[in-house]
This record gives C-alpha cells, sequence and structure tokens, in this order.
C-alpha cells in the first residue's frame, strides 16, 4: 500500500486539534506518517512523540503551517487536515481508489457540515470569473480541487511547485493548490465514499465568507485563462458588493495593490508552463505518473 503522510497543523491546542488528532490516530492506515505542524510552542502532554512526529513552521501563518509540513512528509500521497474534521474507518480505500489515475493530482472528500441540527455537503472550491475562491456543493464540472479542511495530494505532482510565499492569503492555501496543480495538467477527483465531518462552531468557520482581493488578482496573472485579470473585470465583481454588508473596502483596494507583483506572477506562470510541457513530455514517454523535479527523492527531504 502506498505511503501516506497525514498533515495536521496545531493553530491552537484547543479541543477541535485534539479530537481531530485522535480522530488520525485512530482511523489511520498501516504505515501512514502522522505529523503535526506547529510553531514551536505546542506541548506534547500526551506523549505521543512515538506515534506522532513534529514539524515547526516559520511563523503562525497557515501557508507557514503547510510548506513546514510538506518539507516534513515523506509519503507518496500527502493528507492535510485541518482541526475540526472527523475521519471515518476505512477512509483510504476510497481516497487511494480515485488516484488510481494517475492524471488526478488531488482528491476531496465529500465534506458534511453540521450545525445547530442542518448538514450541507461541500464537494471542493470553484473561483469565480476573476479568481475569487467559493465553495460548491452541487456542481462537479466547475470544481478545481479540495478545500483546506480535508485534502488528499499526490506527492509526485506537489514536486512540481515550489513552496508557497506568504505573501499569499492564507485562505487562498486550497485555491492557489488547486489552480496551480491544474495548470499543470493535473485533474481534482472527489471521492464519494471518503466522508469527513465537521461540526459546531467549525462548521461556521467552513463556510465563513471573506473577500480575497491581493490574491484573487494575482491568480489571474499568474495561472490565467479562464481567470480574467485587469481592472475592469474586478471592478465588473466588485460594484455589487458596494451596496451589501460583505463588501469591504479592503478587497477593492488590494485589487489595485497586483501592480506590484506583476512580473513576479508573469514569471511564475513562464514556470508554470515550461514546467507543464515539461511533464507532459515526460507523461508521452511512459505510463507512470511524472515525478517532481528534485522534490520526493532528493536526499534533502529524506533527512527531513
Amino acid at each position: 500500500m502506498p505511503r501516506i503522510s497525514l498533515l495536521l497543523p496545531c493553530l491552537q491546542a484547543d479541543s477541535a486539534f485534539e479530537d481531530t488528532l485522535a480522530s488520525l490516530l485512530r482511523t489511520r492506515p498501516a504505515g501512514a506518517d502522522v505529523i503535526v505542524v506547529h510553531d514551536g510552542t505546542y506541548q506534547d502532554q500526551y506523549g505521543l512523540a512515538g506515534e506522532v512526529e513534529y514539524a515547526v513552521a516559520a511563523s503562525r501563518r497557515l501557508i507557514a503551517f503547510w510548506n513546514a509540513g510538506w518539507d516534513a512528509s515523506a509519503g507518496d500521497f500527502l493528507v492535510w487536515v485541518r482541526p475540526g474534521a472527523q475521519f471515518d474507518d476505512g477512509w483510504e480505500l476510497a481516497c487511494f481508489e480515485a488516484f488510481s489515475d494517475p492524471a488526478v493530482g488531488a482528491v476531496g472528500p465529500t465534506l458534511q457540515l453540521q450545525n445547530a441540527g442542518a448538514v450541507r455537503t461541500l464537494l471542493g472550491l470553484t473561483t469565480s470569473p476573476t479568481g475569487t475562491r467559493s465553495l460548491s456543493g452541487s456542481s462537479r464540472s466547475d470544481l478545481l480541487g479540495p478545500t483546506c479542511w480535508a485534502a488528499a495530494y499526490r506527492q509526485s505532482a506537489l514536486g512540481w511547485l515550489d513552496p508557497i510565499d506568504l505573501v499569499w492569503e492564507d485562505d487562498y492555501l486550497d485555491t492557489y493548490l488547486a489552480l496551480a496543480l491544474r495548470k499543470l495538467g493535473y485533474r481534482y477527483q472527489v471521492a464519494d465514499h471518503w466522508e469527513v465531518l465537521v461540526d459546531g462552531p467549525m462548521a461556521e468557520q467552513v463556510e465563513r465568507t471573506r473577500a480575497h482581493g491581493l490574491s484573487a488578482a494575482r491568480a489571474a496573472i499568474r495561472f490565467g485563462q479562464p481567470l480574467q485579470g485587469g481592472f475592469t473585470a474586478g471592478l465588473k465583481e466588485d460594484l455589487p458588493r458596494l451596496w451589501s454588508q460583505s463588501w469591504r473596502w479592503k478587497h477593492f483596494r488590494d485589487r489595485m495593490k497586483v501592480s506590484r507583483f506583476r512580473t513576479a506572477d508573469q514569471h511564475a506562470a513562464r514556470q508554470l508552463e515550461e514546467r507543464a510541457t515539461r511533464r507532459e513530455k515526460i507523461v508521452a514517454q511512459t505510463s507512470q505518473p511524472a515525478p517532481g523535479p528534485g522534490r520526493v527523492n532528493s536526499p534533502a527531504r529524506r533527512a527531513a
């Protein structure tokens, strides 16, 4: 069976974190690594050092937690789980089945949000024409990738990517990964028989709406079509928000800042296109998934 690295960020050592950690330890498949990512302040009060590995992030940013956990992982597949999510026994079977197609770079569960007696199902995330992140529980044709609350990634697919710069918004972590993997030619697959439960107050956090001005506008440049970049596209999306309570001036102001990152994002877009071309050539020559350049099997990663 392929090796799995389970990554759990410890944003704060509360009951949600402890419940999710217990769920992972109870349901993890044989040989799976459980890696708790923290900021250096976490205390192992339950003496789990023999069962859990630890990675320290450079800051308390969620993206920094991702970068540190990814660097410490050694599995063929990486599963990222945020505190509050609960797994059932045998979840890995549905996950591996979805990964049977080597063109699938990311797999997500059917995320069950339960709060105040109501249950809503989420299948993944989408973006607006200008890149603003949103969640979807209906149409699968528009899905880009899994949410950051429970997501599985093929390590060789991630190997084509670089660590994520902290200038991106934390709430945009899952969208960044989804858009980047799509740019490289990978697909997203929902594992219908893999259900993850998030209940109570944490379920409210999953669906909390936020404005994504700077990251959305930058993504339109870096990842290209079908996203639409430019002032006009952003203004067309922002104007309806002007008269609603959810509209924020920061959302519009951040879109104005995108020009300072334009050169870097255009360079990154060319790099992704070159890597996508290289991957296509490798896939054409072999039936095996194309390995990422210098990530999975490098001596530095094995040492980590």
